[in-house]
């Protein structure tokens, strides 16, 4: 287990986990359950008591660490690009067959994949495949090589700028770095 917050008191946890979840949803219930009215999260985090404190951790069996990641990307056939120290990654942008995807690891230990795409008002730079997962894998990388996510394009408000092409995907990782603002990741191939 991993030790996310701890209080003194059940509304100072809650808001904790409330800042943790960037929400305002989430209440604990007598039995120390964690509630929420959009997912069940308990089998993920939990919550006990010593004494006159309460302490909120994240379940976690062994955990791949980003660098390990970054490993298991380069051997199967992905650039890996950061700017962050070696070994020591938070954020990373991954290249396939000119295709480019993004992961970063949480504050509290969870990953985040996203797409990558150029700049647009209907749809910023990337759309999110996955957040808060605790497994980062080749599959979810994959996933992120696409122009949108199943989700996105069955948006009313996405799915047509996928349709009409207002989202548009970098040519290659030189495209990408081309842009004065993506200029740090210049020659930081891992």
């Amino acid at each position: 287990m991993k030790k996310l917050a701890s209080s003194g008191t059940i509304p100072g946890l809650t808001k904790l986990i409330n800042q943790y979840f960037y929400s305002e949803n989430y209440t604990i219930s007598e039995d120390l359950k964690i509630c929420n009215p959009v997912k069940e999260i308990n089998d993920k985090y939990l919550i006990k008591q010593t004494k006159n404190k309460y302490t909120f951790y994240q379940k976690l069996n062994i955990m791949k660490t980003l660098a390990e990641f970054v490993k298991e990307l380069k051997e199967n056939g992905f650039k890996v690009y950061t700017s962050d120290k070696k070994d020591k990654y938070a954020w990373i942008h991954f290249v396939k067959d000119d295709k480019i995807g993004y992961c970063q690891i949480g504050y509290f230990g969870h990953y985040s994949f996203e797409t990558v795409h150029k700049p647009c008002k209907e749809a910023g730079t990337g759309f999110s495949v996955y957040d808060e997962t605790n497994e980062p894998t080749i599959q979810k990388a994959n996933e992120c090589l696409v122009i949108a996510p199943g989700w996105a394009i069955n948006r009313k408000k996405y799915g047509a700028n996928v349709r009409d092409n207002k989202i548009i995907k970098y040519k290659n990782w030189d495209d990408y770095i081309s842009l004065p603002i993506n200029q740090i990741l210049k020659e930081k191939q891992v």
